[in-house]
């Protein structure tokens, strides 16, 4: 059995109590990529890239980035130890200064203004998840806001399926996966 504490931070971001953290200004750092006030593909990768070299210049280490099949425009990664024991105050803190550095602006401003689609293998998938748990979808959903909204019950079931499904069509994703709704 999978376990679910990831799930459930995905729900704390999903319901915009993660935004407070990055609803301030702008770290000075990524106004490069805010200032047309727009944020391009290239400009999130690079946001997405600086991150990781941040996070590994402060000795952790970040996995092989992926394209995300349940948004199509993230990129999903692991956060990894790089040295034994971790220490978890050292950890966190890397996480928040790069994060506000280089990347949670952007990131935020790229979410919102592209669209997001499940890949059609994975929403076929999260389709026949649902029905098997008695949430009918039309078919015609596209994302992960138009089946939480379909449900018309709890989000978690409407997420368990996406991550799931996710897990079983893509092998080999990060331990971590993002859905935003």
């Amino acid at each position: 059995m999978r376990r679910l504490p990831p799930l459930v931070c995905l729900l704390v971001l999903a319901t915009g109590c993660a935004a407070e953290e990055t609803s301030g200004s702008p770290a000075s750092s990524q106004k490069w990529a805010l200032g047309d006030g727009e944020v391009t593909q290239a400009e999130y990768h690079r946001a997405v890239d600086r991150f990781a070299k941040c996070f590994t210049d402060a000795g952790f280490q970040v996995s092989q980035r992926k394209q995300s099949p349940i948004d199509g425009r993230t990129l999903l990664f692991d956060l990894l130890p790089g040295r034994s024991p971790v220490n978890v105050e050292d950890w966190n803190r890397a996480v928040e200064r790069c994060s506000e550095t280089h990347l949670s602006h952007i990131e935020q401003q790229y979410v919102e203004s592209h669209k997001h689609v499940l890949d059609p293998a994975l929403r076929t998938a999260v389709q026949k998840c649902l029905a098997s748990k008695g949430i009918r979808a039309t078919g015609t959903e596209r994302n992960a806001t138009e089946l939480v909204a379909r449900s018309q019950k709890e989000p978690l079931p409407v997420l368990k399926c996406i991550d799931d499904s996710a897990r079983r069509v893509f092998p080999g994703l990060p331990a971590d996966l993002k859905i935003l709704y």
